[in-house]
């Protein structure tokens, strides 16, 4: 079985989808393929334009970055290295004076 470290907000609105009697799935795809299909078809059901899947993945990691370690964020991400996450998320100037600032406060204590 395949775990993923599902926000709060997320868990909840899986739990609040009604469980088919039979299989117990909520979607019907099995494959990354099928979810590209999904996530395609919902974009056009909506009316949302020029959105791909992977755009989220960037929007996660870019969301997540500042909040935990870099080895977390890979692991949550399902990276293999570190080098992933230099690749997604591009740190904003603010964080990186922050990030200064507190390992100068560390320091310091």
């Amino acid at each position: 079985a395949l775990t993923a470290p599902l926000s709060i907000k997320a868990e909840a609105a899986l739990l609040a989808f009604p469980r088919p009697s039979v299989g117990g799935r909520i979607t019907n795809f099995y494959d990354s393929a099928g979810l590209g299909s999904a996530f395609r078809q919902a974009c056009k059901v909506a009316g949302i334009v020029g959105l791909n899947f992977h755009d989220l993945r960037h929007e996660a990691a870019s969301r997540l970055a500042p909040l935990v370690p870099t080895a977390s964020l890979c692991k949550l991400m399902g990276w293999k290295s570190i080098a992933m996450a230099m690749r997604y998320y591009n740190a904003t100037a603010s964080e990186l004076v922050t990030a200064r600032r507190a390992a100068e406060s560390a320091r310091a204590a």
